[in-house]
């Protein structure tokens, strides 16, 4: 798998029992993503596996951006 971040591209392999990362063995995700960007990143999150949440809710709330339909059944129009 495959990360840009600040710049940079990051790329992962993904192995049987883990992840392999600039020749380093990693149990997890979230322990390369803490190593590249030095904080507490979900792996899956920082890695594009998993949606943010926040995002997601932000997104909802924006115009135009719900994920409701809102075209109307009737012919009215």
């Amino acid at each position: 798998m495959i990360r840009e971040w600040q710049g940079r591209t990051y790329e992962v392999l993904v192995l049987d029992d883990g992840f392999s990362w600039q020749s380093t063995r990693y149990r997890s995700l979230s322990a390369i993503a803490r190593t590249i960007t030095g904080t507490p990143w979900s792996g899956p999150l920082f890695f594009g596996l998993k949606p943010n949440r926040a995002a997601t809710r932000l997104s909802a709330l924006a115009p135009g951006g719900s994920s409701v339909p809102t075209e109307r059944g009737d012919a009215a129009g």
